[in-house]
Parts: structure tokens; sequence; C-alpha cells
């Protein structure tokens, strides 16, 4: 908030390695030349939706017949009814009126529902002594946000805060708390995820690129160690955590088995590919929305198939019987970039909208990078100079591949209409429908 009004002010940004901050360290005009951020959210989300209809209600009854935001008479009733159904308000003659002493906007977080959260809660070493030579009592020192709890308060996770460490004892679920100790050490540590996405119902597109509803699972399957100052990975340790599931938004490109054929290559080089190009994507994605990664989730997979996994350690799969495709088997390799949002709140439409930007962007990191060999700034360190380059490939298909679709749209468009016969595009693979997993 420095230099609100006439008074000069300063920013200094110190850009580690990761691709947003390398990004912006080479092309600063891109941050300082636009506006810093876009405000997004879904209004008709319903864990949006119902507690504000709450506090509108807490504030001026509803009529039975009013609307709400950009709701129909009988959609906003049909909330309403719910609502009063649980007893959150009352139903009577002059229309719905809340019931409760409490405030409800006090219950009401930016971030997502309050009695969901975790709260974080540190335990005084045994050694130490309090007032009149008591124990000292445990203490809340934080609140974490329920979606994200299983990722950052694992077991032996370093939770930092207000520039402290705190080690993670163990993770209560049923009573949603995080038991931390403060400790000393020279390392972070990152939660390796591995995620399941099954498409629900596609909103738009009919090739390449589509956007839609999906399914997600997410499963904590361990940590990284990694050293500060040098983001070395020093160690891994394993996690049991429950999966955690989700409906939400998500865009993905798929690439038809013709177009990988083309390349060359074998699966697993094509799945390598694939794996680091999603890692750019998700990049790229975030500083296109100026939005934080953590805003959006990443998972590749086959258009076909129910293989679904995040880059991790080892080989566990989902289920304990995912695996790759077969590599006999023709490959449409596939990526998904989702709201990490229940219900979504717009940014994979958003991708979806400036999908040919979003895969410019991409190629373009990854060209424009100056490590052989992979680096924290486009795909990850240690990839090998042939990933980097087929990651950078792949990206260039798919944006070929995005042209071609465009191109017989336009003639589509262009095209004569003789009675009621409309000329049809030749239907693509990738909307063979799929079965759940």
């Amino acid at each position: 908030r420095a230099g609100r009004r006439l008074t000069p002010s300063l920013a200094v940004l110190v850009a580690c390695s990761e691709p947003l901050d390398q990004f912006v360290a080479g092309d600063p005009s891109y941050l300082l030349g636009r506006r810093p951020e876009h405000a997004r959210v879904e209004p008709d989300n319903p864990s949006i939706l119902v507690p504000h209809l709450k506090c509108a209600a807490y504030e001026l009854p509803f009529d039975e017949n009013e609307r709400y935001g950009e709701l129909a008479e009988d959609e906003t009733r049909e909330v309403l009814d719910a609502l009063a159904d649980a007893r959150l308000l009352h139903r009577g003659e002059r229309g719905y009126h809340h019931v409760s002493d409490a405030y409800p906007a006090a219950q009401v977080s930016l971030r997502g529902p309050v009695d969901e959260n975790f709260l974080v809660v540190e335990e005084p070493r045994a050694s130490g002594v309090g007032a009149a030579g008591a124990a000292p009592a445990p203490r809340i020192i934080a609140e974490v946000d329920y979606d994200d709890a299983p990722q950052d308060l694992h077991d032996h996770a370093i939770y930092q805060l207000e520039g402290r460490q705190y080690q993670v004892l163990r993770l209560d679920h049923d009573n949603h708390k995080a038991y931390v100790e403060a400790v000393e050490v020279d390392y972070y540590t990152t939660a390796l995820l591995q995620t399941r996405v099954r498409v629900l119902e596609r909103a738009s597109g009919t090739g390449c690129a589509s956007h839609g509803e999906v399914h997600v699972l997410d499963r904590v399957v361990g940590f990284k160690k990694i050293k500060l100052h040098t983001h070395e990975n020093i160690g891994y340790g394993d996690v049991s955590e429950p999966d955690r599931e989700m409906h939400t938004t998500a865009l993905w490109l798929t690439l038809e088995p013709r177009d990988v054929l083309a390349l060359g290559w074998t699966a697993a080089e094509v799945t390598g590919a694939t794996m680091a190009l999603s890692r750019a994507l998700h990049s790229a994605a975030a500083l296109l929305l100026m939005s934080e990664r953590r805003d959006l989730g990443r998972a590749m997979g086959d258009a076909r198939s129910s293989w679904f996994p995040v880059a991790g350690r080892g080989a566990k799969g989902l289920g304990g019987g995912d695996a790759p495709p077969d590599p006999r088997a023709p490959f449409s390799p596939t990526v998904f970039l989702f709201d990490r949002y229940r219900g979504g709140i717009g940014l994979a439409e958003r991708l979806f909208d400036e999908r040919h930007d979003l895969l410019a962007r991409t190629r373009a990191m990854l060209e424009r990078c100056e490590c052989d060999e992979g680096c924290p700034g486009c795909v990850g360190p240690g990839q090998g100079v042939l990933i980097k380059r087929r990651a950078a490939k792949l990206a260039e298909r798919f944006e070929q591949a995005l042209g071609r679709e465009l191109l017989a749209q336009r003639a589509l468009e262009a095209q004569p209409l003789f009675g009621d016969a409309r000329v049809q595009p030749h239907a693509s693979s990738a909307d063979a429908p799929r079965e759940a997993p």
C-alpha cells in the first residue's frame, strides 16, 4: 500500500528459481505494464452461493418470488427451500427469514468454508516450563484451508509461519487439527501428489482442446525434503493420507494418435515429454491468469484410459491397478489443468478461451530458457536435453492441431447450407466416451 497517493514508493522483487519468477525477471514489463491481477469468482458455485444467501437473508428477508444475482426466481426459491429444510431459514407467508441470532457473515471466508478448516496447534516441548513451574499449554497458531491441509500439514511436514519453522507431529482428520512443534532445520518439504481425473461433461470444444466438468481424486503418497537456498532434493518420506475428491472444472488438451506417431517417439518418450510439458503449461497458465500456481491443479494421461498420474516418486499407482497405457495401443497424450476449488471459479474456462495464447507462451518459455537439461524455471531440474526439446516439440504439435481445428471451423462456417443438411466436422477420437475408472 506504499505510495497510494503522491508519495513515491519502492517495490523490490527477489526472484527465485521458479518459472514465474524467472519469466518476470527476464521480462519485467509483463508484470509492470499491465493490471496486477484479475478477481475471479463463480457466484453460482454452491460453496459460494449458499453462505451469501444466508447473509442476504440476515440483512433482509427474501420474498417468495425474489431473484438473487443471476439466478432465476425458481432457482433462487430452490436454494431458499433447501436452506429452510435444513432449518437455517424460516419459510413463512411473507417469505424466508433468518432464524439464528448468530451473525452469518462471521462464518464466511474468502478462501473456503470456515467450519472445515484445520487448526494448527503448537505443542510445547516436554522440557518447556511455564508460569509457576507448570508445563506451557498448547496454543493455536494458524488456520489452514481444508483442501490444502493434506499437502501442507501431512505427517513430518515443515510448516512455515512468520519466519519460524514447525514440524507436523500428527494430523487429526476427525477434529480438523494439526499438532506441530517448533524446530530449526535447513530444509522445507513439498508433498508428492498423485491425481486421477475423470471427465464428467464437456461444455466446450470437440477435438484438441476442451473445457468442462471433471471429477478429481488426489492422493498424497509422500514428500520431498528440499534444502533451503540451493533447492537440492535431500530426502524423501512416505505419507498415508485419506484420498480427497472434488468436482470442479478443467481445460484438457489432447493430441491425436496420428500426430503422436508422426513424432517417431516411443510411448515412454511421449510420456516423459507430456509430463515435462504439463509442468511448463501449469506455470504458463498461472502467469496468464495472474494467479498462484496452487490455484490450479494439473494431471496427465491418455484420452481413453483411466491413467492420470502426476509425476512423483516410485511406481505407486492409484487403486493399485493403474499403469501407463499399453505401449502397443494408440496413445493420445492428454494434459489437464483444473480449478483447485470445488465447483470451479472460472480459471479453466478462461484458459480454454485463451488456449492459443497459453500454448504459444509455454513454447516461448521453453525455448527462451537458457538451461541445457531442464531447470526449475522450465520443465524441472535434471530432466535431460531431449526431454526439454521434446516438451517444446510437443507444445508445437498442440499448436498445429489447434490451428488445423480453427481453419476447419472457419471453412465450415463459410460453407453454404442446402436446406437443413449441414456438413458435420469429422469426429475426433478424443470425443469417444470415457468410462469411469
